[in-house]
């Protein structure tokens, strides 16, 4: 278990006395002013105050009893013979008392429930945008990702990298949009991503696997399988191993969702492959110079292959050398667009420039600060980092 830092020790002990202080202070000024004035009512504040501090029973006690001992007959109020006046806020001490119980009693049940559901939120989030290991393959990694969403740390920016049979492969991407529908989208293409890139040697046949998982689960089953139109206006779908009815899709059934997809494989031969589905190109650091890896052509974003049916994506393969001492720099572009739209893009190609001979992990530290200072304190993006290097 964690220790507790003395700030926090300090301002335990401060709520804890708050109601005590309050009792003093109404006090010294009943003692202070004329008689006509009554603070006497303003005690009954005190059990609230304990309440909201810390939601502990036994100071909601403390602060019960202090205002019960305040309520005894001295000072000005007993030379006027407040008795009413003190029966009556005697009688507000309780209500307030009974009142803040109830609540101390729910607030700890919803704080033990609303631990439980971050837990398992956390757990969920580590599942779908785990943290890479230091070194995976023979490639050194260190990754990033923020959410724009206020307590979610996952959002429509995801990553991945994996060591199959084929070399490392990794993938970064942005989903449109943000929130809980561009998760669904993110946790669709990981799934997917890490089934296919043990399974296909060819990296282009990996994305077009990532296309079919994407266009199914919006809606699109005509990128997955043969449908023969029925009379009545449903659709018979072929399988592998049977035949089966599904109802007409509608529009409504069809989600217009769409993902910009980048996909390297790190060969063991020292060649880098990269395919981009309307993606930021990487930038691949070589002996202290920053280039672009861009090919001829770039895919149209996950998503969006209709709207180009036949297209031949070979030209969207780029191979380029990727030997020791070698790094390459995967990102969205809530990286870069960080600082909002009045601001020039970060300049990451001379940030690599400048710490070329740093390791991964300082490399990200210090875009991940840049990035802080121009979002200042208000990320309105999501965002996704993926560094890798041969050493």
């Amino acid at each position: 278990m964690g220790t507790r830092r003395p700030a926090d020790n300090g301002r335990a002990l401060l709520l804890l006395l708050l109601p005590g202080i309050w009792v003093a202070v109404v006090l010294v000024l009943q003692v202070l002013l004329p008689a006509r004035i009554q603070l006497a009512p303003l005690l009954a504040a005190a059990p609230a105050i304990a309440c909201a501090g810390t939601g502990r029973r036994q100071c909601v006690a403390m602060a019960g009893l202090c205002a019960f001992v305040a309520l005894l007959p001295w000072g000005p109020q007993a030379r006027s013979g407040g008795e009413v006046l003190r029966l009556g806020t005697f009688g507000a001490i309780l209500v307030v008392v009974a009142a803040s119980y109830v609540v101390s009693v729910r607030r700890q049940r919803m704080l033990g429930e609303l631990s439980q559901v971050r837990a398992v939120a956390e757990v969920a989030q580590r599942v779908l945008l785990r943290p890479p290991r230091p070194a995976v393959g023979d490639v050194l990694v260190a990754a990033r990702s923020a959410s724009a969403s206020a307590g979610a740390s996952v959002g429509g920016d995801f990553y991945d990298i994996v060591d199959t049979p084929y070399g490392v492969r990794a993938i970064i991407g942005d989903v449109r949009g943000s929130g809980l529908g561009a998760v669904e989208v993110a946790a669709v293409l990981l799934g997917s991503f890490r089934e296919a890139a043990y399974d296909e040697p060819d990296l282009r046949d990996l994305v077009r696997r990532l296309e079919v998982s994407l266009r199914r689960f919006l809606g699109d089953a005509d990128a997955a399988a043969a449908h023969v139109p029925l009379a009545d206006g449903a659709r018979l779908w072929e399988t592998s191993n049977s035949l089966a009815v599904a109802p007409p899709r509608t529009a409504v059934d069809v989600r217009e969702e769409f993902a910009s997809v980048a996909v390297v494989s790190i060969r063991p031969d020292g060649r880098l492959e990269h395919v981009s589905c309307g993606h930021a190109p990487p930038l691949l650091v070589r002996c202290g110079a920053v280039s672009t890896v861009q090919g001829q052509s770039v895919g149209l974003p996950l998503g969006l292959s209709a709207l180009a049916p036949g297209a031949d994506d070979r030209a969207r393969l780029v191979v380029t050398p990727f030997d020791s001492g070698d790094s390459l720099l995967l990102y969205t572009d809530g990286v870069t667009d960080s600082g909002g739209p009045d601001v020039e893009p970060l300049p990451l190609a001379q940030i690599l420039e400048d710490l070329a001979d740093a390791g991964p992990e300082y490399v990200l530290s210090a875009i991940e600060g840049q990035v802080t200072v121009r979002a200042r304190g208000a990320r309105a993006r999501d965002l996704a980092m993926l560094l890798v290097h041969r050493p």
